[in-house]
């Protein structure tokens, strides 16, 4: 079901009807009859759509709706209580959407909140936003975040970010290697001005084709950082990104808790022992709690095991709620990449981890047929394998394979 577009209210009107009449298209964040307090909301929560009533002032009505479209770029509504042909022109002039006088006629919000969405999907491209979470630490979230980013980015040939939220201990700069990174913080500074050259300049460009935000190193910098300036940042990422993954911290703090909602995809990571199945079925208590779909959360089984004491089928019982993804252990694999600061598909990408990884990408995005991974391992000729062998006992660099063909 598509989302609904946020709204805040601003200045005095019969503003009931608004809902009334398009309960579908529309949800009301805020509503305030001061213009000021308005603006700070405007500001802070970045709506898709602001009404402004010329009540009880109408010339401060026009310059808020002028501060809105110069600053914020989002569509404003002028709503009046009488039709003023000069009214109707400055508002258009300064960019307003569309003037509608109250009391309006039936189906006119309802028509003019249509074609607003439709404005904005030509102009957006949602980007998709995934959280990875686990509410214990030590399961393999950062491996399993950048690399799915990775896999993501190779499959859709995409503007795809990885963002380190794991405040203030992330991992996500030493795990591919970077020296210095922009961080959350660059991009709340910059928040007013920001547009696509200037987001794209305010990310870290990895090798891999990855843009990488980072954690704030300041332990006060990460302080500053709240659920509602996270709420801001993704935003804008959605709206010119095509792919968000974002490493998430373990506990339910307002930064967390403000990109769990805003996540269109969560992927709760849980283990084979008893005490992470614990935690994890106290992490889906919780998301029920907060109205998270079954569709919404998707459980992944790290470092999974062939274990005949905890199958998947019991762990599926004792929490209820199915298992939608496995990633097999492969401890060696997976350290020697974290400790050369590599992603998987560079250092070895037949390995079965790698290709658990890459399925868990297709199974989130829509891969092109051009871009199909071979998951089970070639055989090459004796000669070959003893040959690579050789150079890597050698300790020579060895080109590592893609993992991808073109199909024919």
């Amino acid at each position: 079901m598509p989302k609904k577009m946020r709204a805040i209210l601003i200045g005095k009107c019969d503003w009931k009807v608004i809902e009334r009449e398009a309960p579908t298209l529309i949800s009301v964040i805020k509503e305030t009859e001061d213009y000021e307090e308005g603006y700070t909301l405007a500001r802070d929560i970045l709506p898709e759509v602001i009404f402004v009533s010329t009540q009880p002032d109408a010339e401060e009505a026009l310059n808020l709706a002028q501060r809105i479209v110069q600053s914020l770029k989002t569509s404003v509504i002028i709503a009046s209580n009488k039709k003023d042909p000069d009214l109707i022109l400055r508002a258009m002039r300064i960019g307003v959407k569309e003037f509608l006088v109250f009391p309006t006629k039936e189906g006119e919000i309802f028509n003019v909140l249509k074609k607003i969405e439709a404005q904005i999907g030509r102009k957006k491209a949602h980007g998709k936003f995934i959280a990875v979470f686990s509410g214990k630490g030590g399961t393999g979230t950062t491996t399993l975040a950048i690399n799915l980013a990775d896999h993501i980015r190779r499959y859709t040939d995409t503007l795809v970010a990885i963002i380190d939220l794991n405040l203030p201990m992330g991992d996500v700069d030493l795990f591919l290697d970077l020296q210095s990174c922009y961080t959350i913080v660059d991009l709340l500074n910059n928040l007013k001005r920001l547009d696509k050259t200037l987001l794209l300049s305010s990310l870290t460009h990895h090798k891999s084709g990855l843009y990488v935000l980072a954690d704030p190193e300041n332990l006060v910098e990460c302080e500053r950082i709240t659920g509602t300036g996270v709420t801001q940042v993704l935003t804008i990422l959605k709206e010119y990104m095509d792919y968000i993954v974002a490493d998430l911290n373990h506990n339910f703090d307002e930064v967390t808790l403000a990109a769990l909602d805003i996540a269109d995809t969560i992927l709760l990571i849980t283990q084979q022992s008893v005490p992470i199945i614990r935690n994890t079925q106290r992490c889906l208590d919780l998301f029920k709690k907060l109205g998270y779909s079954q569709e919404k959360v998707k459980l992944v089984i790290n470092r999974y095991l062939e274990d005949k004491k905890m199958p998947i089928k019991e762990i599926e019982d004792i929490l209820g709620h199915p298992i939608s993804f496995k990633v097999v252990n492969d401890y060696y694999h997976v350290i020697d990449a974290i400790n050369e600061g590599v992603l998987l598909s560079q250092s070895t990408s037949r390995s079965k981890v790698n290709a658990d990884i890459a399925k868990l990408a297709q199974a989130i995005i829509e891969v092109p047929k051009k871009h199909r991974e071979i998951n089970k391992r070639h055989k090459r000729p004796l000669l070959k394998n003893l040959f690579r062998f050789f150079y890597r006992r050698k300790g020579d660099e060895v080109k590592p394979d893609t993992g991808y063909i073109e199909e024919i």
